[in-house]
């Protein structure tokens, strides 16, 4: 029996590279940020706990529905950038500055 691997998750700028030619809406829920940030949706899940609530990006609850805008997405991915601070990504368009 084969077991298939589970597609990589990518680091942040493997997701920027991988999506900028991808259109996604304003708002989105976790399954869509999970995919645009390049992570899993079970560490946008973490992030969202209590206990991690200021280390993720900003969300909207709306009853059950957990929501995401595009905007705060790109503002928690500029926030933590690392590296020399030449290399900064605009992460709606997907290229560098």
């Amino acid at each position: 029996m084969e077991f298939e691997s589970k597609k990589p998750v990518l680091n942040a700028r493997e997701a920027i590279d991988q999506n900028s030619h991808k259109t996604f809406p304003d708002h989105m829920r976790p399954e869509k940020a999970a995919l645009y940030l390049g992570l899993s949706k079970s560490k946008l899940a973490k992030l969202r706990m209590a206990a991690n609530v200021e280390d993720g990006p900003r969300f909207a609850k709306l009853g059950g529905t957990i929501i995401y805008r595009k905007s705060d997405l790109d503002k928690w991915l500029i926030a933590n950038l690392v590296g020399n601070g030449g290399d900064v990504v605009h992460v709606a368009r997907g290229r560098s500055k």
